[in-house]
């Protein structure tokens, strides 16, 4: 079986088992670079976020968690992505899957980026939005998990 890397931000970086699969019943987008595609990956999360019982603040920050990881696949996973929605064991989960593949000696997100760097918020931002963010990569890509707790 092939290696696969995890870590989850704000613990010690660690391998971590492959997680159950999405369920059968989740919502699913996929987006490109075409003009307005995270326009409309917001709306679907903002949507969905409310419907299944999400604060308008809740739902904000995941649609901002998720812009952030969205467009990180853009630039560095292959140009395009899936996201999918869920309810798992009082959570809501948004998973962003993409092609693209993290060495496993880098773990972005997990201390805030300085001033004076270019780029890494994305990743840092969606852990201070989420109540929890697990990222997994392997040679197939990677898939970054948003969790926010349901009232």
């Amino acid at each position: 079986m092939e290696e696969e890397h995890g870590w989850t931000l704000g613990d010690p970086p660690q391998s971590m088992p492959v997680p159950p699969s999405a369920p059968d019943d989740a919502e699913i987008v996929t987006f490109g670079t075409e003009p307005y595609a995270l326009r409309g990956v917001r709306d679907i999360v903002k949507r969905y976020a409310l419907k299944v019982g999400l604060s308008a603040e809740g739902a904000d920050d995941l649609v901002m968690a998720v812009n952030e990881v969205a467009t990180n696949s853009l630039a560095h996973g292959g140009g395009s992505g899936t996201v999918l929605l869920w309810i798992d064991g009082g959570f809501l989960v948004c998973e962003v899957r993409d092609r693209g593949r993290m060495p496993s000696q880098r773990r972005p997100g997990r201390h805030r980026p300085g001033l004076e760097q270019l780029g890494g918020r994305g990743l840092w931002m969606a852990g201070q939005l989420c109540d929890l963010v697990r990222i997994r990569t392997s040679s197939t890509g990677t898939s970054v998990r948003l969790h926010k707790r349901l009232p």
